[in-house]
């Protein structure tokens, strides 16, 4: 817009220009990053384009689709969370993010109606690796891709991709469940039934790093730091191949369903000992690995949702804490022994979890070897039940399982409840371990 004297401007052209002025100031404001953001921003710089940085879930559509209406959805939640349209930069030799004012996206269509019915599963799977491969620059932004596949025009898979430091699987879910309800206002001609949001993420990261430098964490850095004093294990699981001198982040995922009569018996043990199915399966998941290993210190990495107020469950943004759950194992150790050592260490983690996963790296002064990843080498994940299929104005929505070809650590075990039942995955290290291997893991 052209600058003219203010006396000499409609005042139309006068909001206008505030309006440029305003959008100008805050596009230059910029805000702390959280540490987990911290610690995926410093991962991007050492390995660009890294897939495993990268959050993809695949929906599938089936019904006549409203493109419209999808598209206003997502933009109302681009709208809504500010966390959506940041871009990391560095200033002053630090690396901040900066809020980009809201524009309208628009949602690619990629046209595969003359791909055969009978193929069509391997094609969203082509393209799901595709989709996870593709780089996002933090500098330059966005940081949220939406594609959608037309298969026909009642079948559509659509692709929300997402860059790590803007999210986490809770804010997928919440990203996916807003879309639902918004999309089915907008068909009908409604305007959206969703509060506006009182806080932002970068609103949390800020009171993040007011806890830090407070002082408020020094409790739970004592705790954690008795935990994990002395040697930290560095788990040898018998490999296919050398480990390579660097880490990559190649990958793969398998997945299996737990049998009913199995998942009943997890269920009954859990009730009988008094803890959680989590802390039966991941008392499990250790004793697999002091099987394959023969080693009595098992360190697993697990992430929380850490979401601790009220005012952060229904935000967009990397929440997540990952916690370092240390047990002892040895022969000796009945299984219903190594249940209670497990819910007592896991309890007392989580009376802990408020202190930053990345701040205990650096106060253990972790000794980083390239080939390995720090603190921990596997992870046990369990993920909220999958929701029941969405039917939407006319729309049925499906989560898709998804394999990204990446792996963050050497080896996950990934479990959560579906309608077909108890789903498992294991995403492991493509460089280490051959899928033959991966399944021998689960007999």
């Amino acid at each position: 817009m052209t600058q003219l004297p203010a006396a000499n401007l409609s005042a139309a052209d006068k909001r206008a220009l505030l309006a440029q002025m305003l959008q100008e100031k805050a596009s230059k404001k910029s805000y702390s990053l959280s540490f987990a953001q911290r610690r995926f921003w410093f991962f991007d710089q050492f390995d660009p384009g890294d897939p495993s940085l990268n959050i993809l879930y695949a929906i599938r559509f089936s019904g006549p689709i409203n493109l419209a209406a999808l598209e206003k959805s997502a933009n109302e939640i681009l709208r809504r969370h500010t966390i959506l349209r940041a871009r990391i930069v560095v200033r002053d030799d630090q690396p901040v993010q900066i809020i980009a004012p809201f524009q309208p996206l628009t949602i690619e269509v990629v046209d595969r109606q003359s791909v055969p019915v009978v193929e069509r599963d391997a094609e969203v799977r082509r393209l799901t690796l595709a989709e996870a491969r593709t780089r996002f620059d933090l500098a330059a932004g966005p940081l949220l891709r939406i594609r959608l596949i037309r298969f026909s025009p009642t079948e559509h898979v659509g692709f929300i991709n997402m860059h790590h430091t803007i999210t986490d699987g809770v804010s997928m879910e919440l990203f996916t469940r807003e879309l639902g309800i918004l999309y089915a206002a907008f068909t009908a001609n409604q305007a959206s039934p969703l509060p506006d949001l009182p806080l932002q993420y970068v609103d949390f990261a800020h009171r993040q790093r007011q806890q830090w430098q407070s002082g408020q964490m020094a409790d739970q850095l004592a705790y954690w730091k008795k935990q994990l004093e002395g040697d930290l294990p560095v788990l040898d699981l018998p490999t296919d191949r050398p480990r390579p001198p660097f880490r990559s982040s190649n990958g793969a995922t398998k997945y299996f369903y737990l049998t009913t009569q199995l998942t009943e018996a997890i269920k009954r043990l859990s009730r009988q000992e008094g803890c959680t199915p989590f802390v039966v399966l991941l008392a499990a998941f250790k004793t697999l690995l002091y099987r394959y290993t023969g080693q009595s210190d098992i360190l697993v990495g697990t992430p929380v949702a850490g979401r601790t107020l009220p005012t952060d469950q229904n935000l967009i943004g990397l929440f997540t804490n990952t916690l370092a759950l240390r047990t002892q194992i040895d022969k000796t150790i009945t299984f219903r022994q190594l249940l209670r050592r497990v819910r007592e260490t896991t309890l007392s983690a989580l009376a802990n979890q408020e202190f930053p996963f990345e701040q205990l790296v650096d106060e253990l002064q972790v000794n980083r070897d390239p080939s390995h990843p720090p603190v921990f080498q596997v992870m046990f994940v369990s993920r909220t039940a999958r929701p029941k299929a969405q039917k939407i104005a006319g729309l049925t929505l499906h989560a898709l399982e998804t394999d990204t070809g990446a792996a963050l650590v050497d080896l996950s075990l990934v479990t959560w409840e579906t309608e077909a039942g108890q789903l498992v995955a294991f995403e492991y290290n493509t460089d280490l371990f051959d899928e033959s291997t991966v399944d021998r893991f689960f007999v």
